[in-house]
């Protein structure tokens, strides 16, 4: 488990990150909330294409939680009694559409043109499940960022796409890197937009203590 020496959240259970991103796992460490890694075994659930807004909220939920389950399943596999699950999901919702990470480069290229001078919305679903004598408690939040870009030049997106930077990433580009340049504004938290609402899952941790 990684050590913190203080923490304004005191997470007295072991806490497991059902996740290998390594910027969910930068967030957790800079808010010096000790935990490890624990990998889901079940595959992701697939989000669909398209989702009409009132449905948002639910799907990203259920992907969420999902993977704490999986990861809860694994730990009790494994004989541990007491302990947390932390899972998220982020996705990336614009015009009925969820973007997720681009197919290739030509698909990058088509998600960055889309989003160029427009709004477009980053919800994150936070799971949080404790296990403790055979009981289990879970709850969820849902985190909503509104982001606008500038309005960049077709040569300024390839050169973007050329990086690598937004292939492995929700929506084409990654708001802690060189794709920051691109946003104009933000509405809301900034750590949703890199994956995980910091400040929001540190209040949900810590009404398990």
């Amino acid at each position: 488990m990684k050590k913190a020496k203080n923490s304004l959240i005191r997470v007295q259970t072991p806490l497991f990150l059902a996740s290998n991103s390594p910027r969910r796992q930068e967030l957790l460490t800079t808010a010096q909330i000790p935990f490890r890694v624990i990998l889901p075994k079940d595959p992701e659930l697939e989000s669909p294409k398209t989702l009409n807004r009132q449905h948002i909220d639910k799907h990203v939920t259920k992907v969420a939680k999902a993977k704490c389950l999986s990861a809860l399943k694994t730990l009790k596999d494994q004989k541990k009694t007491s302990f947390l699950v932390l899972s998220a999901d982020t996705i990336v919702y614009f015009d009925k559409k969820i973007l997720g990470k681009p197919k290739n480069e030509n698909d990058a290229k088509k998600t960055l043109s889309l989003l160029s001078g427009k709004y477009h919305e980053v919800k994150t679903a936070v799971c949080v499940t404790k296990s403790k004598n055979r009981k289990v408690k879970i709850k969820t939040i849902v985190v909503t960022t509104k982001v606008k870009f500038y309005k960049f030049p077709k040569n300024w997106i390839e050169y973007y796409v050329s990086t690598g930077e937004p292939l492995d990433k929700a929506g084409s580009y990654g708001a802690q890197s060189i794709g920051q340049v691109m946003i104009e504004s933000i509405e809301g938290s900034y750590t949703n937009v890199i994956g995980l609402p910091i400040s929001e899952t540190c209040n949900l941790l810590g009404t398990f203590s």
